[in-house]
């Protein structure tokens, strides 16, 4: 009878195991870190896609602001340009910048002075530009440029249409590739919003 262990103290020492082990995964839950949530940041996508993406945006962007005059702030300014020695002329530039709910926002501007013309526009989404649209005339000189934009607003590429300069038609886009030209463009491009800027608070 001295080594009789009564069945009530083996329950009790599996029930004050099991409670241990309970209370052991209970605090080595408790101690363990929290899983942070880490979201991607969003892929840039291919060329061919991005230009995709953009003519699809620019039909959009259109398509808010046909004919919605409400949502637009107009601008103007008169600059004077010598035409021959002693003699100048004052001719009247105008600006436009359209912005709507949807985050889109189309920027346009008319400059003009002594035979020639340039007509911007410049659509942006979220205040970030996705493609400008440049149609210029100097004398026999026409010159159609294309601007599209990565979705952080880093240029994708520049295509530009020329004619012969003796008034003939628009030849075939061509993609500029040197640094220079890329530049001089984008220089344009600046200038363009600066101006606009000035004329529209």
């Amino acid at each position: 009878m001295k080594n009789y262990v009564p069945v009530f103290m083996i329950a009790l020492l599996m029930v004050t195991s099991c409670a241990e082990k309970k209370e052991e995964v209970k605090s080595t839950t408790e101690t363990s870190p929290k899983q942070e949530t880490v979201i991607a940041e969003p892929v840039e996508p291919d060329s061919l896609t991005r230009l995709q993406q953009i003519k699809s945006m620019v039909q959009e962007c259109d398509n808010v602001f046909k004919g919605k005059k409400s949502s637009c702030i107009d601008g103007k300014k008169t600059v004077s340009e010598e035409v021959n020695e002693g003699e100048a002329f004052s001719f009247d530039q105008t600006a436009t910048k359209c912005k709507d709910v949807s985050g889109y926002e189309l920027h346009t501007a008319y400059f003009n002075g002594h035979e020639w013309s340039n007509t911007v526009k410049i659509y942006l989404k979220n205040g970030i530009p996705f493609f400008v649209f440049s149609e210029t005339y100097s004398e026999g000189f026409a010159t159609e440029s294309r601007y599209y934009f990565k979705t952080k607003g880093e240029l994708l590429s520049v295509l530009v249409r020329e004619n012969d300069g003796m008034g003939g038609d628009l030849g075939k886009n061509k993609s500029l590739k040197t640094a220079q030209e890329i530049n001089e463009r984008m220089g344009y491009f600046s200038t363009w919003r600066k101006d606009i800027d000035g004329m529209v608070k």
